[in-house]
């Protein structure tokens, strides 16, 4: 094996680390107290990749130069930089997930480790963003898809670096324009796909490479870098100071808001060590030390808060007391120093690398096999017994499907809904159209209507009308499509009326989703847009239903199981709030908070006495209770959402109901 020694090192920079620590201190900050001041907190994730640009393409800018460039040395000491702290953190989180992760929660702690291991995070958590994804808050291992988005850029930068040095080309000039493209595609996508522009690697590319850029003009020309350096260090840090409270998690980042932190870490290192900033701030002790394990630091302080908050009895920050997300960030802290003085340090600089090299490639292939082994076998569910058995259900996937193939091919115009099924290859006669609300009956309406071709399609937030103006398009769009469909008779239409109508008083999590209240001009645009649909679809001579909306519970049906699992039982026993004979919210408090809402839609319904309307609610609700256990069977998947056997027994009583046209039929 080569030296790994043999390789340049750029000159120690303390007011570097200086940085890092403010990078990594902006991140946990804002991941601990995210309604705090510190509302930009994420930013740090930006400095970091300019950092690593930096440093890197200096590396590789002394060894090009010096024509001592080994690709064999570079990634060895990349796997010798990575793997100790990253591995140590999958190890932890693949036995502190066994102990006390649902099913699907370690399912998901195996295919995102899977990732992290791989460097594939960002591209996996791309994948999965959709209306019934986890918050992120509740994925341990979310964090790792900064680590890939840098990975992937070592894979490509190195080699391309390469290229341009043996071909003498302009290395400036390329990396400019390489960095601009990358800059105006995340501009771009930002506001046309900001998930894209949040994981991609294109569109996070000019942020590393704008330290690469800037460690060329480092290594070529110092004096025109560093000629004002007191004023690229107090312009730096006044940047990323700036962005730290003015952008917000509802900014379109990262974007052109990204030039805040990225133009501030580039004024700040440009500055160099003299620099007064880095001198007399970024050089001090505490933030040093602090940025000797700002990566060991990353690593721990989100699965451990990611944690405290997966055995929160609902899974928000507004539960999980200050003091103990304060008490996480110290047990981070203290984590981080240990992983650094006991595990990275002696790997990285000490020790015999011949056997640490290869030991660490097969804990890592190791771990990634292991966190694919965890997610198709769906989370080991064997390791947990429930009481009643039927609740696993509630720690399975979403058991509705979204699309299939065959409402595709007979309706493509319909390809960019949220869902798109279809009973049968050949035109409907029944569809139901709404949001997920709508869309979770299909299943079991096409199963119980085998001589019917049922059709689904909806636009959660929009369908089947809402008082957002934005989805007027929806809508028309959707009118067009009955218009041009006279195969579809029978129309069922439903949604949450009540979130339809005046969107959410809290947060879209499960056990909070509940509706604001219902002001005037939400009432106003709510009824034209329902008017609007009603009067075309009458005007039609369609049979329409109304299905009322069934109660949303105000907590997760997951809190009425009892563990078996004394482990289990003891590691998540605070989500237990509920026993199973009480699994359900007071009739009168859902009815209460939800009267403003129908009588709008009342209003709205009495205009149309040819609709027919449809009302669930009973079936749920006894006259005390409204509860999502019923005949041994969760009729809840989650707070608003039904089980199969929920819907079944919906559309079974929908049949039944003679006041119906579907129920005449049957």
């Amino acid at each position: 094996m080569k030296n790994l020694n043999n390789s340049t090192h750029p000159s120690y920079r303390p007011d570097i680390d200086g940085l890092r620590a403010i990078a990594v201190l902006s991140v946990v900050i804002y991941h601990a107290f995210p309604t705090g001041a510190l509302k930009g907190g994420f930013i740090g994730v930006d400095i970091f990749f300019v950092i690593s640009g930096f440093l890197i393409s200096l590396i590789l800018l002394g060894d090009l130069n010096k024509n001592r460039f080994s690709f064999v040395v570079f990634y060895s000491r990349r796997i010798l930089r990575i793997f100790p702290a990253l591995l140590t953190v999958l190890i932890i989180c693949f036995l502190a997930g066994y102990l006390s992760l649902f099913p699907d929660e370690y399912k998901q702690i195996g295919k995102h480790a899977a990732g992290g291991a791989g460097f594939i995070a960002n591209l996996m958590l791309w994948s999965e963003v959709g209306y019934f994804d986890n918050a992120s808050e509740l994925k341990p291992l979310l964090h790792l898809w900064s680590l890939g988005v840098e990975e992937q850029f070592y894979i490509v930068w190195p080699p391309l670096m390469l290229v341009i040095w043996k071909s003498n080309l302009r290395f400036l000039k390329l990396a400019l324009i390489i960095g601009v493209t990358s800059f105006l595609f995340s501009v771009y996508c930002t506001y046309t796909n900001p998930v894209q522009a949040f994981y991609s690697p294109l569109s996070r590319l000019w942020e590393l490479l704008a330290g690469g850029v800037l460690a060329y003009l480092v290594v070529h020309n110092q004096y025109i870098v560093r000629s004002h350096h007191n004023l690229q260090s107090f312009t730096g840090i006044t940047l990323i100071v700036v962005a730290l409270f003015v952008i917000q998690k509802t900014s379109k980042f990262p974007g052109l808001l990204a030039l805040l932190p990225v133009l501030g870490a580039f004024l700040l290192i440009s500055a160099g060590p003299n620099g007064w900033v880095n001198r007399k701030i970024l050089s001090n002790k505490i933030l040093v030390s602090i940025g000797l394990i700002s990566y060991p630091l990353y690593l721990w302080h989100w699965p451990l808060l990611s944690f405290l908050r997966i055995g929160d009895a609902d899974g928000t920050y507004r539960d999980v007391p200050m003091l103990h997300r304060s008490i996480a960030v110290i047990l981070a802290v203290f984590l981080a120093w240990i992983t650094y003085r006991f595990i990275e340090r002696p790997i990285r600089f000490g020790g015999n690398k011949q056997i640490w090299l290869p030991t660490l490639g097969v804990l890592g292939i190791a771990s990634c096999l292991f966190g694919v082994t965890i997610f198709f076998s769906d989370g080991f569910p064997g390791r947990i017994q429930l009481n009643p058995p039927t609740a696993s259900i509630l720690f399975s996937e979403y058991p509705h499907p979204l699309r299939n193939e065959a409402c595709e091919n007979q309706y493509p115009e319909l390809k960019s809904s949220w869902s798109c099924l279809l009973s049968k290859p050949q035109k409907a006669n029944v569809a139901i159209i709404g949001d997920s609300h709508a869309h979770q009956y299909y299943y079991s309406l096409a199963k119980k209507l085998p001589d019917s071709t049922v059709l689904n399609f909806s636009y959660p937030g929009c369908l089947p009308f809402s008082n957002n103006t934005a989805c007027n398009e929806k809508l028309d769009e959707t009118i067009k499509f009955i218009k041009n469909n006279k195969s579809i008779d029978t129309i069922i239409l439903t949604g949450y009326f009540s979130f339809l109508g005046a969107g959410f008083k809290y947060e879209n999590i499960e056990g909070f989703r509940v509706a604001n209240d219902l002001n005037e001009e939400n009432k106003r645009a709510f009824s034209e847009s329902a008017i609007k649909l009603l009067s075309t679809l009458t005007s039609l001579n369609k049979s329409v239903i109304i299905f009322i909306d069934i109660p949303d519970l105000v907590f997760k049906p997951r809190s009425c199981v009892v563990f078996q699992n004394k482990i289990m039982a003891f590691l998540r026993g605070g989500i237990k709030s509920k026993s199973i004979n009480d699994c359900g919210i007071l009739a009168q408090e859902f009815y209460n908070r939800n009267k403003s809402h129908d009588n709008t839609l009342s209003e709205i319904l009495s205009k149309y006495p040819k609709i027919e309307i449809f009302n669930p609610r009973p079936l749920f609700c006894n006259g005390i209770m409204c509860t999502a256990y019923e005949n041994n069977h969760f009729m809840y998947w989650n707070s608003d959402h039904l089980t199969i056997e929920g819907t079944d027994m919906v559309i079974d009583a929908l049949l039944k109901d003679n006041n119906t046209q579907l129920g005449r039929m049957n």
